[in-house]
């Protein structure tokens, strides 16, 4: 593959990392830039990572990885000149400051970065934004770069990187509220358990139903944030969750193979079938992702927009059609 196809594939994936990767994809990287001197570090103990992500023993150079997509001007400034003033504070001889992000920094940070360069004279102070990544990445053989990157550039198992517009989003959205949510038994309406349960009999077969429950309690919490990120969405702009749908929907017809959607499921792995195209290219692999992607599934299931519906179900949950009443 040239080198200008696989920079864009790089700097795409750059942007796409989320914050709870990005430092392992720069070990990736800092140990192939530095075979025989960079060591990564992590926070532990009472003193945390000491200011330090990963640093080289021997020119030693420091290292500091943080995923800013996203963030307030002030606090990535904040983050830089903590992160620069503990490392000075906490290690020896630091010669080299290196602050590497996934997004492009605009002139008021580089400018302050530039400031703390002018109280610092004695250290070189460098920011690393995805076009530098990407530069670095390129100039290694190919499989040296499928190694950083984690993900195959060419061959039988190459895949295009989607767009995922608003299933990107659920995932931000997953991700940043977990942490807040109550214990899935708190989260509990028996209503809504007991219909879910009646739904499952008329869609699975028995040595199957049990499965379908247990997927469905291990995924309860990701499941209700869906939901909360659906009904905001829908009061700003129903159209992007009615596209989510409608391509849930089509997936779910051609993987049957029926021409309805409102048909029994049957086949658990249907839900796994339907989640992987949602997944992204480098995350196929990653069980909190998969978790993320099956919870969007298993939402749509239960809200009644793939399977069979029950009696009640069918009164209560019917999808909008411009052309009913017309006959």
């Amino acid at each position: 593959m040239d080198k200008v196809n696989v920079s864009k594939i790089v700097k795409n994936y750059i942007k796409s990392i989320d914050a709870q990767h990005f430092q392992g994809f720069c070990d990736r990287l800092l140990l192939r830039l530095y075979p025989d001197d960079y060591t990564p570090v992590r926070a532990g103990g009472r003193h945390g990572d000491m200011k330090n992500d990963g640093y080289c023993y021997f020119s030693r150079k420091f290292f500091q990885a943080h995923a800013s997509r996203g963030e307030k001007i002030a606090n990535i400034k904040k983050k830089i000149q903590e992160d620069l003033e503990g490392c000075i504070a906490k290690q020896r001889d630091v010669r080299e400051f290196i602050y590497i992000t996934n997004d492009i920094q605009v002139g008021e940070v580089e400018h302050f970065v530039d400031e703390l360069r002018v109280k610092h004279p004695d250290i070189e102070i460098k920011t690393w934004g995805p076009e530098k990544i990407a530069l670095e990445i390129t100039q290694f053989p190919e499989e040296d770069t499928e190694h950083i990157i984690d993900m195959k550039l060419s061959g039988p198992y190459q895949r295009k990187e989607n767009d995922f517009g608003i299933i990107e989003e659920i995932f931000k959205f997953i991700f940043e509220e977990i942490i807040n949510v109550k214990t899935a038994g708190k989260l509990v309406d028996k209503g809504k358990l007991r219909m879910l349960s009646s739904k499952i009999e008329i869609n699975f077969e028995m040595n199957r139903q049990e499965m379908v429950k247990q997927t469905l309690t291990n995924n309860w919490k990701r499941m209700r944030l869906v939901e909360r990120f659906v009904q905001a969405q829908v009061e700003i702009d129903e159209t992007r969750i009615l596209a989510l749908k409608d391509t849930i929907q089509d997936k779910f017809c051609s993987i049957r193979d029926v021409n309805d959607v409102a048909v029994p499921i049957t086949d658990f792995t249907v839900f796994e079938k339907l989640s992987i195209p949602l997944l992204p290219v480098h995350r196929q692999t990653n069980p909190d992702y998969i978790a993320n992607a099956k919870s969007i599934i298993l939402y749509f299931f239960e809200f009644c927009d793939i399977g069979k519906k029950t009696g009640k179900e069918e009164k209560h949950f019917t999808q909008k059609n411009l052309f009913k009443g017309l006959e």
